[in-house]
């Protein structure tokens, strides 16, 4: 008698249970269908569009950067060797052939329009401190004739056409307004140099011991231009000595640039 209360009570209890079940059921199975079936539509609609710009800068980036790496004019007319010398750059023909020459700065001690030759001048004395050295050539051009036969006058070279990045030559200058190496290109200056050799590096600070200077050509590559040794200078008693020597001109692919002797380098606006 006791025991048909519990059995009445735990048989209610189920079928409340199975009763809730039914009821929630439903609901919740419906809710996921309608969540799952809403989020793919859109992510298919915005992949594509995605996946286009991401194509389109990949392919892109590539082309802009070969295009500002290395000029393609560079790379069309680049010179296998490791120099390459303009015409008549170290006057080897014992004269100015190729290259103009005005005012009387650079001729030679006789008045002639030819290059000094550096076996003669030093078997002369016709140097200043001590014999010319540092030079590979047996020409080189320079207003120092000894006295105060200093002159103004300008050397200017053929025009040459840019197959290596620097231009190399052997210099000898004091530090003078006056004195200067200009980089032309269609006739105009486009970067001027002044040099001091006293104030070298190399250990050897004598005005007639030639260093190495460069100037960076590579903005022309492929381009003709041509390059001028400015000397404005007229001898005095406290100048003479403001003389300036140049030589071994060599298009090359290294900037051999004694340290110290570049006093500033200006470029020219068009």
């Amino acid at each position: 008698m006791n025991k048909k209360p519990i059995i009445a009570f735990i048989v209610i209890l189920l079928l409340l249970v199975i009763l809730a079940f039914i009821v929630l059921k439903p609901s919740q199975s419906t809710s996921p269908i309608r969540t799952v079936t809403t989020k793919p539509s859109k992510t298919a609609n915005t992949t594509p569009a995605t996946t286009n710009t991401i194509t389109k800068i990949t392919n892109s980036t590539p082309s802009s950067q070969n295009n500002s790496s290395i000029p393609s004019q560079y790379e069309n007319c680049i010179s296998t060797k490791p120099v390459v010398p303009i015409p008549n750059g170290n006057f080897s023909t014992g004269t100015y052939e190729y290259w103009n020459i005005t005012g009387q700065g650079f001729l030679n001690e006789t008045g002639s329009a030819l290059p000094t030759n550096i076996i003669a001048a030093n078997a002369k004395g016709s140097y200043y401190g001590q014999p010319w050295s540092n030079y590979s050539g047996t020409y080189f051009a320079t207003t120092y004739h000894g006295g105060l036969s200093l002159s103004p006058g300008n050397l200017t070279s053929p025009t040459f056409k840019v197959v290596e990045p620097y231009l190399n030559f052997r210099i000898t200058s004091p530090k003078d307004a006056l004195l200067y190496v200009e980089l032309l290109y269609n006739g105009k200056p486009f970067r001027i140099n002044h040099y001091n050799t006293l104030n070298s590096t190399s250990g050897n600070r004598q005005q007639s011991v030639f260093v190495n200077a460069t100037m960076p050509i590579i903005n022309f590559a492929c381009q003709n231009v041509s390059v001028r040794v400015v000397s404005g200078v007229l001898g005095t008693i406290t100048n003479r000595y403001d003389f300036i020597a140049v030589g071994d001109f060599v298009q090359s692919k290294h900037n051999l640039q004694t340290p110290g002797t570049l006093v500033n380098s200006t470029v020219v606006p068009p």
